[in-house]
């Protein structure tokens, strides 16, 4: 019995790092908005004078770089919230593992 009760003391730390590992969970951050200027189309009129067509095209092109710049980055916040997670994920999985094989050494002890 005397086991028993010191197999259970070595397990309670890895009870308390799954509970304090489970509160560390934080409301999602909010995603910030792009800063991107889409262009505004001009009228079928004034798109036939050439000096206004391109300088749209110009400024789509640059919505269309600043969009996908805005998308990377995104991407890339996402990918380390994901490694982060997984991380957490693998930790607790490891736990977990820890916890039933020290709950099994104590059942083994206990026959």
């Amino acid at each position: 019995m005397k086991n028993i009760v010191l197999a259970a003391a070595g397990a309670l730390p890895l009870v308390v790092a799954l509970a304090a590992g489970a509160q560390q969970a934080a409301a999602p951050a909010e995603i910030p908005k792009h800063s991107c200027n889409a262009p505004t189309l001009p009228g079928s009129k004034m798109m036939e004078e050439a000096t206004v067509r391109r300088r749209f095209e110009n400024d789509m092109k640059m919505y269309g770089t600043c969009m996908k710049a805005y998308v990377a980055e995104r991407q890339a916040a996402a990918m380390s919230l994901q490694n982060q997670a997984r991380a957490q994920a693998d930790a607790g999985n490891e736990a977990v593992k820890e916890y039933n094989a020290k709950v099994k050494e104590m059942n083994d002890l206990a026959k």
